[in-house]
């Protein structure tokens, strides 16, 4: 594992061919099978590690602090400081692919050229990623904002135990004795994510052992992780890992 420390720039890497991934982000462990030209963005200050499984060629640009500033100011009249964006590994945005690839190419064009080229792109990455990919910045959030770790564990026991079954926000809001409002604000920042977001990895997980561990059929192991069927397991899959369950079986 490749430990990295943490930058005070915007790190944007994209894999230019199908890569396997172990990454740990913001705490957590991810493996992944990322295919070419998904976008890993690491956001300012972000320590992270990674393992690359295979031999890869990877695009890594740096997107300088004072630029996300300008560009912050210039989209939203505030200053980036208020402004947090969002590690994403392995992210489908055609936008910034394209962009990235434009980058690698303006490398090998005369240096004036060049230089200027890789100046707008730069720009035009920073507006893409604080448009799509940042969110407002809370000041100092308390311990009132979040879950206490009594009401994280009894909600993410819950969880786990019925993967295979109906999870309703009702039911989780009820275990943690909150409002569902109130209770969808402090899942997300206890956790990052919003609950149904939770529960959705937490299937495609399952989904991803049952793959790597048995011989259960596609149809099984979709009602086993909660799917409403194949089809929907599948396109699930395929949106978050960056394949089909059948084609992640045959190559793991």
């Amino acid at each position: 594992m490749l430990a990295h420390h943490a930058l005070p720039d915007l790190r944007l890497l994209m894999p230019l061919n199908q890569t396997e991934i172990t990454v740990v982000i913001g705490g957590r462990e991810q493996n992944l099978i990322v295919p070419a030209n998904r976008p890993f963005i690491i956001a300012p200050e972000t320590p992270w590690s990674a393992k690359w499984r295979n031999n890869i060629h990877v695009l890594s640009v740096f997107v300088k602090r004072r630029v996300l500033a300008e560009v912050g100011h210039e989209l939203f009249e505030r200053k980036v400081k208020s402004l947090e964006v969002i590690s994403k590994i392995g992210i489908e945005d055609h936008g910034i692919a394209r962009l990235l690839h434009s980058l690698k190419e303006a490398l090998y064009e005369p240096k004036g050229h060049a230089d200027l080229k890789v100046e707008h792109i730069s720009r035009a990455l920073a507006a893409d990623i604080l448009r799509k990919h940042s969110a407002p910045l809370r000041e100092c959030p308390t311990p009132q904002d979040q879950l206490t770790a009594r009401q994280a564990k009894l909600v993410i026991d819950y969880i786990q135990q019925h993967l295979s079954s109906k999870i309703l926000l009702k039911d989780l809001s009820a275990l943690a004795g909150l409002s569902q409002t109130h209770f969808i604000q402090r899942f997300n920042v206890t956790f990052g994510i919003t609950p149904y977001r939770y529960v959705i990895e937490a299937r495609i997980d399952l989904a991803r052992e049952f793959l790597e561990k048995s011989l259960l059929p596609i149809v099984q192991i979709a009602a086993l992780c909660g799917f409403a069927d194949p089809a929907h397991l599948s396109v699930t899959f395929k949106r978050i890992v960056g394949m089909t369950p059948a084609r992640y079986r045959q190559i793991i």
